[in-house]
């Protein structure tokens, strides 16, 4: 890394530093006391004052890391054991056979529906020439173009679908990793559903019954 790039790194970590500043004084802590009363001490002095942290990672499903002693590692805490899934869900899941599934999610901070027309073409054009079913999270209704072997829904019970499998067989898949990133990974570290894996904007697991 060169001395130019060294200086934007510097300047754009200084621009996000004043922008996160500038959100917190002007908009957070309004909204803040809005709904604590106008005696809730500021934001920055609160974060100065922590007694007990708990963090939602652990060093086996994120990097491992010091952290002082009132830091506890808390990962997995919300993962449940999984429930059985609807009949439909589990009759098309099943009706893959030895082929597997594949299990495609952005989460609930990104709206799979929004995504361009373009995109979208690209995704059901790859399905359509898939030998597996896919179970596909998305928010809004059908499609005039949906391959047979794709299954659409506006909310999935991941960690069920997840947890159904406790010895899969899994292919190379990509996972999501705005938001979502913290948790789906150890949703699937929970349920045994990890291998090869390359996490990048959606979470597509590949899972035999």
């Amino acid at each position: 890394m060169g001395l130019l790039s060294r200086a934007m790194n510097t300047g754009y970590h200084v621009l996000l530093q004043l922008m996160h500043v500038f959100m917190v004084k002007f908009f957070l802590e309004d909204v803040l006391r809005s709904h604590f009363g106008p005696s809730m001490p500021p934001v920055y002095a609160m974060s100065r004052n922590v007694s007990f942290t708990l963090q939602n990672a652990h060093a086996t499903v994120s990097y491992p890391r010091p952290y002082l002693p009132n830091v506890a590692e808390v990962a997995c805490i919300h993962c449940k054991a999984p429930k059985p899934l609807d009949q439909d869900l589990e009759e098309f899941i099943y009706g893959a056979g030895d082929a597997g599934f594949i299990y495609v999610s952005m989460g609930s901070s990104v709206r799979s529906a929004n995504m361009p027309e373009y995109l979208r073409l690209l995704f059901v054009r790859a399905f359509a020439q898939l030998p597996y079913r896919v179970v596909w999270k998305w928010e809004e209704g059908g499609m005039p173009d949906l391959p047979h072997n794709v299954k659409l829904s506006r909310w999935l019970p991941q960690q069920d679908i997840l947890g159904q499998w406790r010895q899969p067989s899994l292919r190379p898949r990509t996972s999501y990793t705005f938001s979502v990133a913290v948790h789906s990974p150890q949703q699937e570290v929970n349920s045994t559903v990890t291998d090869r894996s390359v996490h990048i904007y959606l979470i597509c697991t590949v899972l035999n019954p």
